[in-house]
Formats: C-alpha cells, structure tokens, sequence
C-alpha cells in the first residue's frame, strides 16, 4: 500500500512544481506514459506475461483516447465526457478480470479472445462518441440513491462501487491467499482511481498514467528477476544466485549440502506431486535459518546452505536441530476424497490421510587452508554428504 500512495503524493507534487519546468520538458512528461507502458509490454511479451500486458494495453488506449485523440469534427466537451465516464466504468472492470485470468498466453487462443474482449470495449466507446449517445453516457452515470457523497463530482455510484468492488477483491486475494502478482495491479487501480480525480489537470493526469506504467515496468523487472534467480517450487534462491553469492564471499564460511532421504521413492510410490509437496516442505524450514544462514535449492532434491562468517563448530548444532525439526514434523499425504473447503472440525486419521516420514541427509565444510576456493568447500560438503548417506542417512557428517 505504501508504493502506491508514495507515488501519488510525488505526482501531486510533481504537479505543483509543473509551471516551473521548461515547455519541452512538459510535452515530454505528457508522453512519458507512453514510453512506461510500452516498456512493460515488450517487457511482459518477452517473457509471455499476458496480465500486465493486456493491462499495459488498456492504459495505453485509455490514456490516448483521454488526451491526445479528439474525432475531426466533434463536439470535444461531449467526446472528453463521455470516454472519461465510460472508462470509469471499464478500467476497474478490466483490472479484476485481467487479474483474475490464469497466464495462458498472448498470442494463444486465450490471448486472442483478451484481445477480443478490449476490442469489443474500444467498438464500445466508439459507437457512443461516433453516434454521440447521450442516453448511454447517461445510463453510465448511473447513481442508485440521490445523496452528496465523496468524489461525487468525479464517479457515479456505479462506477465507485466498481472501483471499491475490484479494490476489496485484489486486496482480499493478495493478503489471504498471498497472491503477490496481485501486488503491482492493485497498485495500478489507486492510481487510476486517483487520476481520474485530477482529469482536469492534464499534467497530473499524465504523471499519474506514468506511475502507473512505472509500476508494470517495475513488476515485470521483478518477474524477470524471480525467473533468473529464484526457484519456482521452492521459493527459494537458485543455482544461479549461489554461484553469484558464492563469489562475494570472503574470509570463513561454512557450506552445507543437503539431501532428502529416498526421495526417489517418495515420486515412485505417491507420485511427483507428492514429492514436490514434500520439497517444498523441506524449503519451508530452511527460509528462517539461524546463523545467518542461507538456503538455495541446488537442484532436484539437494539444497545447500551458506553460513557467512561462521565456523563449522557454529554452523552444527544449528544443523542438528534443522535436522530433527524436519524429521519431526514429516508429512501428510492427504486423501484424494478430502473435502474442497477445510471442514469446521478436523477429525485425526480420517479421510484417508496418511502421514510420511520425511529425513534428511547434510553433508558440512568449511573454508580455511584446507578449501580455499568455493568450488572446493561445495565439493567437501557434497562428499560428506555420500558419507552421511553411506551412514544410514538422517545424520550429519563433517
């Protein structure tokens, strides 16, 4: 909620300081917008994000139709009237359902009919402007009771409670269900709410339209980020991102290399969705490590974890009691008949549910005159850790 609200507070102030800015600079910031959004949807069709590119597009066409595009030989009282209150009534519409869509795509069929949708809303808006439909700009300014209320002179009730509809919807999906791709969308509806507040003022419509293409261009960057460098599974950070962290590292540090025991089993027997429950399991316990400790998945069923300015003798009892804490917590493979909703009372053993033991092997090193280089503490702690497993596993071996 804070990035949103900081960048409408600059933007009001931006505009308060507007006269002072030289001519060019302000025809420059009047397409700025432009520039932001067509950033984020190159940026979001490189990496076939149809979310913020379709959204990217609807403000893009929202933003030229607003302020640059005026029909030869029209009325442009009645044109500005009547896009800006059909918009007020389609934008929050389109941010909830665009979010609310799986990310299937931009070309694909799926992406076709998005683009079907928002065109289907551009034949929209032009059979009002073309055929001046008073009646319908009417109908879109649609109040259920005759009462003064706050930005009365700006939405209708209709499109107010659309606005607040999609707001609840967005926020209740991104604090409930931890859904942090709703994060930059809920962003870019209270700015749009906000912008449409200052419409008479072109300069502050514009930096606000830039807010919001700021806000895709920066959530895009993120999503770029997330694929390079973390893991989708786990969460965690990946192999890329150890071999950079890797590379910072000075001095003493301990290097420890984890495995789940039989993890082949657990996808032989209950399946690959078993087993990638019971990796991310697994990851959850090692997101808080002690010690100033760090956990990156190595790949398939390994992860290693970095301790910074730590000896061995400091890392192992911080090991031991990870690896009792996952042994002790294990793993219940739910029933396929389990009920969709969690049920008001949860009965033990019933349901089919059955709980797996889930153990794990560490192997631990540490840098000094033995291991200099990175490369050779990860190799030490990859061949402690065949030296647990040849142990019996569920056990640490230095």
């Amino acid at each position: 909620m804070i990035y949103p609200i900081s960048l409408v507070a600059l933007a009001y102030l931006l505009n308060d300081n507007a006269d002072a800015f030289p001519q060019q600079l302000q025809q420059t910031l009047m397409y700025l917008p432009y520039g932001l959004l067509a950033v984020a949807g190159l940026l979001s069709l490189s990496f076939n994000r149809s979310k913020i590119f379709f959204v990217a597009l609807v403000l893009a066409f929202s933003y030229g139709l607003l302020v640059h595009y005026i029909p030869d030989g029209m009325d442009k009282v009645f044109y500005q009237l009547a896009v800006f209150k059909t918009l007020t009534i389609l934008l929050p519409i389109d941010i909830l359902v665009l979010s609310s869509l799986k990310e299937r795509g931009i070309f694909s069929s799926w992406g076709r009919m998005r683009f079907m949708f928002i065109g289907a809303q551009l034949l929209m808006i032009a059979w009002i402007v073309w055929y001046q439909d008073a009646d319908l700009v009417q109908l879109l300014r649609l109040d259920f009771f005759e009462a003064k209320y706050l930005f009365s002179e700006t939405y209708s009730q209709f499109a107010l409670a659309l606005f607040l509809v999609s707001f609840c919807v967005l926020f209740a999906r991104q604090v409930g269900k931890g859904m942090n791709s709703d994060s930059p969308l809920l962003a870019v509806l209270i700015l749009l709410f906000s912008a449409f507040i200052v419409k008479d003022e072109p300069m502050a419509f514009s930096l606000h339209m830039a807010a919001a293409g700021l806000v895709l261009t920066a959530a895009m960057l993120r999503a770029s980020y997330s694929m390079a460098y973390l893991d989708e599974l786990t969460g965690l950070p990946s192999r890329r991102a150890l071999k950079e962290d890797m590379l910072k590292l000075k001095g003493k540090y301990t290097v420890s290399m984890l495995d789940v025991d039989h993890f082949k089993k657990f996808n032989d027997t209950h399946g690959h969705d078993v087993g990638d429950e019971v990796l991310k399991m697994v990851a959850s316990c090692l997101k808080n490590l002690k010690g100033n400790g760090k956990a990156y998945r190595y790949g398939g069923e390994e992860f290693t974890l970095i301790f910074p300015a730590t000896e061995l003798d400091e890392v192992a009892p911080i090991l031991e009691e990870l690896r009792i804490t996952i042994a002790g917590r294990g793993f219940t493979k739910r029933s396929k008949s389990r009920p969709e909703k969690k049920p008001s009372e949860v009965r033990m053993g019933s349901g089919g549910n059955k709980r797996l033991s889930v153990t794990v092997s560490m192997g631990v090193a540490e840098r000094g005159d033995k291991y200099k280089k990175a490369d050779e503490v990860i190799k030490a702690a990859d061949k402690a850790l065949y030296r647990a497993k040849s142990k019996g596993r569920n056990c640490i071996s230095k």
